[in-house]
């Protein structure tokens, strides 16, 4: 066998390889994107009807996050949307461990939303009702 023929055997194993890789990180990526969607469903659907009733919020950069109780636990669970409304990142506190779920790096894949202005009109009902002292 010449040198050519091994190089060019060489060459067409690196590509089938490369190709092997983009596959499998394709494919992973998408694995991760749709557990993190389930799991922002499923902390929306824990919140269910009380998502007007929200206990506290936070604002970290770029985000609104509502914040809700469950049974004893006062900051269970969480959902955050961005300015254009799509909720991108959930928590849920209610076990031993905090579970985090974020499309936060690809926004447009959010499956949920919640009205900016909506969230903005809870987070200054939390805010007056401090100031009241409730």
């Amino acid at each position: 066998m010449s040198a050519r023929t091994r190089a060019l055997g060489l060459a067409a194993a690196v590509v089938v390889v490369a190709v092997v890789v983009v596959i499998v990180g394709r494919a992973e990526r998408n694995s991760e994107r749709q557990k993190n969607l389930d799991g922002i469903a499923a902390v929306r659907t824990l919140v269910g009807s009380r998502i007007d009733r929200p206990i506290d919020y936070r604002t970290p950069p770029g985000l609104s996050c509502l914040i809700y109780r469950s049974g004893a636990r006062a900051f269970a669970l969480e959902l955050c949307s961005d300015p254009g409304g799509r909720v991108v990142e959930a928590v849920d506190r209610r076990g031993s461990l905090p579970r985090f779920y974020s499309i936060t790096s690809e926004p447009d894949r959010a499956t949920l939303t919640m009205p900016p202005q909506k969230v903005q009109r809870l987070i200054k009902g939390i805010i007056r009702r401090a100031q009241k002292g409730h």
